[in-house]
């Protein structure tokens, strides 16, 4: 069972950041609902860390999606301009 604590609010933090990044990046290539899916991203993160029962390796994994997905857009020159 999963506790909740300080870091709670910091991870739900954490995942409001990822999904506002999910948003811009999903608004930039106009997918069709970008709102949905930077809500499903938080979700999703969330729902992970409860039944995972800890955030470290949900992070990690995120990380490591978040860096191929980058690598992969410096490759095609297609980065979203900030």
């Amino acid at each position: 069972m999963a506790a909740i604590g300080i870091g709670a609010p910091i991870y739900a933090g954490i995942q409001a950041l990822l999904s506002g990044y999910v948003y811009r990046e999903a608004k930039h290539h106009d997918r069709r609902s970008p709102l949905i899916l930077a809500g499903t991203t938080f979700v999703f993160g969330i729902a992970a860390a409860i039944v995972m029962s800890g955030i470290l390796l949900v992070l990690v994994v995120q990380a490591i999606a978040l860096v191929l997905y980058l690598a992969a857009q410096a490759r095609t020159g297609s980065l979203a301009e900030p």
